[in-house]
């Protein structure tokens, strides 16, 4: 395999994973966030949109805590990418807690 061969091989990986891992957390957000609100548990199909927007929260978070050098307890790397786990975690839940607002908001009832 050539050499620009094995970067993108290696480029779409470390996306797949920084993918997975900003949607895993997002998704747990989107779990926890359903489970605050004190109702039943939501199928799969309504949590997914929390689930994303929890992926997005934590995705624009974490690199912004990244680039703006803010103190971090746990950081994960992979590949050539440093993800602080605790930043992302914490936007993950801002995403899903909007999401489940907005979404409040459009249906008409209180927030």
């Amino acid at each position: 395999m050539s050499l620009l061969g094995r970067l993108t091989a290696a480029f779409l990986a470390e996306s797949a994973a920084l993918a997975a891992l900003w949607l895993a957390m997002g998704g747990a957000a989107a779990v926890l966030s359903a489970a605050a609100t004190g109702g039943r548990p939501l199928p799969l199909r309504p949590l997914l949109p929390r689930a994303l927007a929890g992926a997005a929260g934590a995705l624009a978070v974490g690199s912004l805590a990244a680039r703006l050098s803010l103190p971090e307890p746990l950081w994960l790397q992979i590949g050539r990418r440093e993800v602080p786990v605790v930043w992302s975690l914490a936007g993950a839940l801002v995403g899903a807690a909007a999401h489940l607002l907005a979404a409040r908001r459009r249906a008409g009832s209180p927030a």
